[in-house]
Parts: C-alpha cells; structure tokens; sequence
C-alpha cells in the first residue's frame, strides 16, 4: 500500500471533484468545483451512513493525499476514521485467524472492514481499490493482501509523525464513551498476537486478539478522480468535505445558452445547486440553408447545436437571408444558335454542339443539392437536346446528386471531377462503355441508379451499365443498380 506522497503536494490545486469532460469534434467540455481549492492533510471528511449494526459515527480525517504517478496531480487521499467503531452487539469480532494466525487475509477483521463497506460506505464507488504490502516492521512480520477497500492503519503508519506527530494525535475515542483502544492490522512478534494502539497513544504489542476493550478505526483510500457531487464548508479555519454516498449524482440548475453573433458557437453553462459545480461545454454547430431566397421572399438558414454531455439540451436558431434584389426583366435578343457558342439557361451553362441538329452539352451545373440534366433546354427561343455532359460540369459545393436526362449519349472525361456528387441517376439508355470512359475520375460518385423504361427494360439496363461503369473503365468504383 502507498503512503508516501510528494513533498511538492502544498503547490498543487486540486478540485474537490474532478469531472471528466466530453469532446466532439467542434465541441469542447469542461467541468470544474469550486476553483482553488484543495483537499489536504487535517482536512476532515464527512462520508457513510450510519449503521443499526455499530457504535461509531462516519467522519473521516485526511491523513494525506497521495501523488501514485507523479505527474504533479494528487489521485487519492488517504483517511482515517475520526472516531473509534465497536460492534453494537458487543461480540468479540477481531479475531485475527484461527489457531493462534495472526495474518490479514481471511481475519474477522478484514471480514469486519468488508462488512463496514457494505454496511457504512454502502459500496461507494468513491472508495479507491488498494493491495496491502508492509514490509518487516522491526519484530513485526510481513503484511501482504490484495483487493482492499476498508483496512486498518498499520503500525508503522500509526507511528508515522507525518500521520500523528505524537501520542496525544493518536488517541482516538467512540462518541459519547470516551477514549480506547483500537487495532492495528499489524502481527504481534508473538503468534497470536497483534499489535494495538492504547488509550494513551501509545503502542501494545502484547495484548490478546480476542480482547472486545480493542475497537476499530477504519482507514480507506479516497478516489479524488470521481464525478461526484461534494460540498465543502469552512468554519473557524477547519474545511470539511461532505460525500452522500447514496447519490453522489449533481443536480443541475437550468442551463443558460448563448450564440455568437454570427451563430458560429453556442456555448452552454450550468452549475450543481448543491456544490456549486461549474459545467461548461461548446457545442458542435450544424447549418442547413432550409429555403433559399428570392426575390419575393426571404430565405432561412437553420443553426443547430449539439451537446456530448446530457445536461445541455440541442438548441435551434432559424435566421432569416434577406430576399434577393429584383433583377430588370429584359427580353434576350434573339441571335440563334452558333456551332461553339456559349449559353445561360435556368441557372446552368451549355455549349452549342450542333446549331442545325439542335443539340448542346452541359458545362456549368446550377450549384444546388439535387442537379437534374434535363432532356432538352430552350436557348434563343430553340428547344435542344442536351446529348453530352462537359469535364468539370458539378463543381458546385451544394451538389449531391444528379439526374442525367434521357438524351445523354456521353458523359466526358473527369464529368464529376472535383465535385461532392455521391448518387448518379441515369434516366438514358444511350451510354456506352467508350461514352463513359474516366467519367469518374477524381470524384466521390459511390452509387449509379438505373431508371428507365419498363421494370423490364430496366433490368437489362441495370446488367449492360454493370459492364460500363467498371473501375478500369469510368475511373472509379461505383455500385450499379
């Protein structure tokens, strides 16, 4: 068992519980206790209830707080109990093994301590787990056991002046008996035997295991890493730290969010009502244009922010975009169509590939979610026949998906490179292999959907594009159906 600490503990801020805070990827948490304060040596701890089963009352003293890693952070605090505890029945329980044993393992009073976690600490969570390793104490021998919750002091801890600097620091009494004697979990240098601590102060190696004057004086280790909801109080120069150790849970006021102004971060905040516990965490942003604006009405961007921690709600801010200014209505004039000429129609450019056949190739996609390449598009007051799409065509940050109309006969080189489309839908039955080559290249295109004619026709489609959209073939690996 570890009791020495480093000495630079007085320089170390501890909170008197350390919360652990969760992350997202835009979020971050943090959790602190009343900031500046520390758990230190003479501190008292107010932990346990009460059993039918005992005399004793569950206050505890800090004896130390102890560094395991050295990493400049105490981890545990080691405690003693206050006060001396006795069974009520008066039953002689220390007995330290059978046929005069006087070791640890499997005693009456390890059962005793096991039984008083139980019992008194009702299991808590708070109380760390510790292995007992003393070493020879002069004529004392060896202590080794594993698996500790509730153990006693050993005679070398009690006559630590670290612990109790003298035999009046020793003394320990049951409330409202006065002071006694009490346990140590050290053998005797007689068989039998175990070493006691008397009224005095002082020790007794002597004295019969099976004495029931002898009272116990429980010492645990504190887990000072625990989530839990503790409540400090100062008075006349002495600090008391309070555990329930039936609901070591916060309670939490109603939390207060607040946005940046340009609705970038939303940060939330809470205290504990019972211990004055700060929890604050930035949340992960979501936005979504959920209308776009027009020249005759406004848009709505909605903001969403997520929280990790179960004390923050999701919050919502819907903020209007401003409708668009009224563009002068002007009627195109009417040059005709130019082999290679250059054109605008609803929001999508196209290149003129045969003025006398009337057919064009998509250049330009309309930066929106879902792109449809239309059958045909009017240009100079012609219908055309849309029969190729262009290199580069979906570049738009918005585009996911695109509908290729029923005349499309080629899809060029790098079509979807450099764009965010995952779903393709093919709508014609006029591509080959040779009118699809590298088509995907550089693009996140993940899946081909076939729909057109009959659920007959269809299916033979969906086999004759499997033998298209290959990866050697258009660039990419595409699941086709």
């Amino acid at each position: 068992m570890k009791t020495s600490v480093s000495k630079k503990l007085t320089a170390l801020v501890l909170a008197c519980a350390v919360w652990f805070g969760m992350s997202a990827t835009m979020g971050t948490v943090t959790a602190n206790a009343a900031e500046n304060e520390a758990m230190k040596a003479g501190d008292r701890v107010k932990m346990g209830v009460a059993s039918n089963e005992y005399v004793g009352t569950p206050e505890w003293t800090v004896l130390d707080v102890v560094d395991d890693n050295a990493d400049g952070t105490p981890d545990r605090a080691y405690l003693v109990s206050t006060y001396l505890w006795k069974d009520k029945t008066g039953v002689d329980t220390m007995i330290f093994g059978n046929g005069g044993s006087s070791k640890w393992d499997g005693s009456n009073a390890k059962a005793w301590c096991e039984k008083f976690y139980t019992n008194v600490l009702k299991k808590s969570e708070l109380v760390a787990t510790t292995d007992i390793n003393d070493p020879q104490d002069g004529n004392f021998p060896a202590v080794e056991s594993k698996g500790n919750k509730v153990f006693f002091l050993s005679h070398a801890d009690v006559m630590n002046e670290k612990y109790f600097k003298d035999d009046a620091a020793r003394k320990a009494e049951v409330p409202g008996e006065g002071k006694g004697m009490y346990w140590t979990r050290t053998p005797g240098s007689v068989p039998g035997r175990v070493v006691i601590i008397q009224e005095s102060g002082k020790k007794f190696a002597g004295n019969n295991v099976i004495d029931n004057r002898v009272k116990m004086r429980p010492a645990m280790y504190l887990d000072l890493h625990s989530d839990a909801c503790v409540q400090r109080t100062e008075a006349e120069g002495a600090v008391t730290w309070e555990y329930d150790v039936e609901n070591t849970a916060h309670t939490y006021a109603e939390p207060t969010y607040t946005w940046a102004e340009d609705y970038s971060a939303c940060s939330a905040a809470t205290t504990c009502t019972k211990c004055g516990a700060a929890l604050n965490e930035k949340g992960k942003i979501f936005s979504e244009v959920t209308k776009e604006a027009t020249a005759a009405e406004e848009g709505n961007t909605c903001y969403t922010a997520t929280f990790e921690n179960e004390a923050f709600g999701p919050q919502v801010k819907n903020v209007p975009i401003a409708k668009l200014p009224a563009k002068p209505i002007t009627k195109p004039a009417n040059k005709g169509l130019k082999n290679g000429g250059k054109y605008t129609a609803a929001g999508a450019s196209y290149k003129v590939i045969s003025a006398k056949a009337c057919t064009v190739a998509l250049v330009k996609a309309k930066n929106v979610k879902s792109v449809s390449v239309p059958a045909t598009v009017k240009i100079s007051g012609k219908s055309c026949k849309v029969v190729q799409v262009k290199a580069k065509a979906f570049t738009g940050k918005k585009i996911r998906k695109v509908t290729v109309g029923k005349n499309v006969k080629k899809l060029d080189k790098y079509a979807f490179a450099k764009s965010k489309v995952t779903t393709v839908v093919l709508k014609t039955k006029a591509l080959k292999k040779s009118t699809v080559k590298g088509c995907f290249k550089s693009s996140k295109v993940k899946t081909v959907q076939v729909k057109v004619g009959t659920k007959k026709q269809n299916k033979k489609m969906v086999k004759t594009y499997k033998k298209a959209f290959t990866k050697k073939n258009c660039g990419k690996k595409v699941k086709v159906k």
